[in-house]
């Protein structure tokens, strides 16, 4: 089975003073998501994790956050 792996991750409030245009946005493609987040104790990681783990193949796309 193949899983894709997507996403975006932005924290905001209605008084941010700061814009969050597209310059503000890290954006990770294929295998730099697998390199950014393989160690780290966030939710890719663990979708990641699963690829290793189970008979699942997780296809890295995109991943975008501020």
């Amino acid at each position: 089975m193949k899983l894709a792996l997507l996403g975006i991750s932005h924290e905001t409030n209605t008084f941010s003073q700061v814009p969050a245009d597209y310059g503000a946005f890290n954006i990770y493609r294929g295998d730099e998501i697998a390199q950014e987040y393989q160690t780290s104790q966030t939710t890719n990681a663990g979708f990641l994790q699963i690829s290793e783990d189970q008979d699942v193949q997780v296809v890295p796309l995109l991943f975008a956050i501020t």
